[in-house]
Formats: C-alpha cells, structure tokens, sequence
C-alpha cells in the first residue's frame, strides 16, 4: 500500500500526463501482437509501443530487445 506522500509524488511525477488507451492505439497494437507473432505475454508491451508511435513519442525503455522486434518491421518507434 502507498502512503499518501508517496501516492502524491507518483502523481507529481507523471504530472497528470497519464495517456488513454483509445480504439486507433488498440488497433495498432493489435497490428504490432499480430505482426510479432502473437508472442505470450507481448500484449502490454504492444500497448505501451502502439501509444507511444500513436502519440509520436520516444519510449524510454530497458527491454529494448522486445522493442527493436517492432521496430524492425517498419512501425514508427523510437527507442531511447
């Protein structure tokens, strides 16, 4: 459980800056699980990439070996 204090600097960190998961970004995520191989346990990392070339932006990650799989077939993504 997060104290308070702690549960207000998360939202200070994100800075009310949290993105919707809209029908174009399932979409397109459906598209990225499809095109991967429909890989166990993609799902949220197809989410998370499909917001991200969505919304034109730089996805800041550690697991870069997942990402670069997307990246390879053509889609927009770009890997920090």
């Amino acid at each position: 459980h997060l104290t308070p204090e702690e549960r207000q600097d998360i939202w200070d960190f994100l800075e009310g800056r949290i993105l919707p998961l809209d029908f174009a970004i399932a979409e397109l995520a459906a598209e990225i699980f499809n095109k991967t191989g429909r890989k166990k346990g993609s799902k949220p990392d197809c989410i998370i990439a499909a917001t991200a070339i969505h919304h034109k932006a730089k996805l800041l990650t550690w697991n870069k070996v997942d990402f670069k799989s997307m990246k390879k077939l053509g889609f927009a993504l770009e890997l920090e």
